[in-house]
């Protein structure tokens, strides 16, 4: 019997990767020893396995699981056999993109992403990666959080970073790079190709192609190595350095370029609805928040939905009532019409990643 639910509640759904975190995560879902940790991630509403070559293997890793009636039941399988219900006539039987909290406590290996058209001519594969992040929190010890985005200094071509990487002169390496500062409420997209590291401290709502594309440039950060498998996607060196982006690109013009402003959608005495980044820039999401204040009822657009909660608790409610915390994470079924959503104690916000119209 199919397994046909207008609203899903997703069960956690942690991630292992080559850096320590998720303490941040740990204690905001109230685990009594929260860590640090090699599950920094946890994965929303993922139709997406987890790479992680050269560690040991672990079924089902990343893919998001919900419990109906008693029952377990892997997200991905379910939306595959009832494809129409769940995504709409004509759809993919997956997702257009990927959701994931995040929660560093040390800044990530130095990296970059494969572009659309890469990953179809290279890789074989439809999604590339590109990326994009909302700030949600900075830990207290961290006085400047930040990110290193593009190259910022001139005369980095491909042999020149192909050299630096193969030899991990890891002086040579930082020194392309600056400190691009950031704080919570800050959306910042990263292109395909443009190399980036997210800083010690950060948690944040990541949004990305459907992916798990990466080209590692530093093997060894903070005593933590990327196994050889897992650094250049199973390909050619310089196929992978081919990938790069070697433009010199400013502090200033990476804050203008590619950190968003929102847009204010629609507002009123019960809720502000904000467009923090459009499937123009991103290709295959639309970002919304909503922060409400008093009762609402949303209507999708006849589109699927993943909803997260990023502040405040309340209710959801279509057919089956649902309570909403900070973190928790929902799938939407395609027509559902008339979520009523409630607020209990102060503001409630919630942010929609849907497919592009």
């Amino acid at each position: 019997m199919p397994v046909l639910l207008p609203i899903v509640k997703m069960s956690p759904n942690r991630v292992r990767r080559n850096y320590l975190g998720g303490a941040v995560i740990d204690t905001l879902r109230g685990v009594e020893q929260a860590l640090d940790g090699n599950k920094p991630e946890e994965w929303l509403c993922s139709t997406v396995g987890a790479k992680n070559p050269g560690l040991p293997f672990v079924l089902h890793e990343g893919l998001s699981q919900f419990v109906h009636d008693g029952s377990t039941y892997i997200l991905k399988q379910v939306l595959e056999q009832n494809p129409d219900y769940y995504l709409g006539a004509n759809s993919t039987p997956s997702l257009s993109f990927l959701a994931k909290w995040l929660d560093s406590s040390m800044r990530l290996h130095m990296q970059a992403h494969p572009t659309k058209e890469f990953s179809k001519k290279y890789l074989g594969c439809e999604y590339g990666k590109f990326e994009a992040y909302y700030v949600l929190a900075i830990r207290e010890s961290v006085r400047n959080p930040y990110i290193r985005l593009g190259f910022q200094k001139k005369d980095i071509s491909n042999d020149v970073w192909t050299d630096i990487v193969l030899r991990q002169d890891i002086s040579m390496m930082d020194s392309c790079f600056e400190h691009i500062p950031v704080q919570v409420g800050d959306v910042i997209y990263i292109p395909g190709g443009m190399p980036h590291a997210i800083g010690e401290g950060i948690l944040l709502l990541e949004l990305m192609e459907p992916s798990d594309l990466v080209v590692r440039c530093e093997f060894n950060r903070n005593g933590i190595v990327v196994p050889e498998a897992a650094r250049f996607m199973g390909r050619d060196v310089q196929l992978c350095m081919s990938m790069f982006d070697y433009r010199c690109v400013s502090v200033e013009e990476v804050r203008k370029k590619f950190f968003v402003q929102p847009i204010v959608i629609d507002t009123d005495s019960r809720y502000t609805k904000e467009l923090l980044l459009g499937s123009e820039i991103s290709g295959c999401f639309d970002f919304y928040r909503f922060r409400i204040s008093s009762e609402i009822e949303l209507d999708l657009d006849d589109r699927y939905a993943v909803m997260v909660c990023t502040k405040g608790n309340g209710m959801i409610k279509h057919e089956i009532s649902y309570e909403v915390s900070l973190l928790d994470s929902f799938f939407v079924a395609s027509h559902t019409r008339n979520l009523t959503i409630t607020p209990k104690e102060g503001e409630l916000e919630l942010c929609l990643i849907l497919p592009p119209l």
